[in-house]
């Protein structure tokens, strides 16, 4: 389970590990945000470890490298990975994808890692891909192969009692294109305003709203 930090240590930051589409702008900033803007008092000071094109391996060496010193605690922190483990493999770098049993130990680790460390982890799961970015891509294989990795997340933070953001299924329940927003895709991978206002609502309903 996830245990709060010992008392007595400095105020614990918050910190972000994942993937491209979860490192700069979008829906994390925005979530990012509202958490702040929520309980100014808390002076939550974030740091984003995330990068572009993670995979599991890569999020794992992130948690490793942020913990690394045995004094790092975290007031909040979100994990996500799943869509490049998957991609790579659709993309034909095989060296680079992350088969699901081995994401299932990368990820968990991480998870593990974190839990003892943080007073709220949050695992966030991948959405689906819109459509096909460029030609020959099966959308729905590659779908279908995510929903199992998500399942894989979700199981993992389960196990550490961490909370779990199902974006899949949040896009799966909205509509292709929000009213007067457009698609919520930009280039059916990457996510468009409109989906990032989609996966922003998902996250911070898992914590009960902008307060936590």
């Amino acid at each position: 389970m996830v245990n709060p930090p010992d008392a007595g240590t400095p105020r614990p930051e918050a910190a972000w590990f994942g993937h491209s589409l979860m490192a700069q702008g979008g829906y994390p900033a925005s979530v990012m945000a509202a958490l702040s803007a929520a309980r100014p008092e808390r002076e939550l000071s974030w740091t984003v470890y995330a990068r572009g094109g993670a995979t599991s391996r890569d999020v794992r060496a992130q948690v490793e490298a942020a913990l690394g010193g045995g004094a790092a605690r975290f007031g909040l922190a979100f994990v996500g990975a799943g869509v490049n483990d998957v991609w790579r493999r659709f993309q034909g770098r095989a060296a680079e994808a992350v088969g699901l049993d081995e994401f299932r130990e990368q990820l968990g680790a991480a998870l593990r890692l974190l839990a003892p460390r943080s007073r709220r982890l949050v695992c966030v799961g991948d959405p689906p891909m819109g459509w096909a970015p460029e030609p020959g891509i099966p959308v729905a294989e590659f779908n279908a192969e995510l929903c199992r990795y998500n399942a894989v997340a979700a199981e993992e933070a389960a196990r550490v009692g961490a909370r779990f953001a199902d974006l899949y299924a949040a896009f799966t329940g909205a509509p292709e294109s929000a009213p007067g927003a457009g698609p919520l895709w930009s280039d059916g991978v990457h996510l468009s305003p409109a989906g990032d206002a989609v996966a922003h609502r998902a996250v911070l309903a898992v914590l009960g709203g902008p307060a936590g």
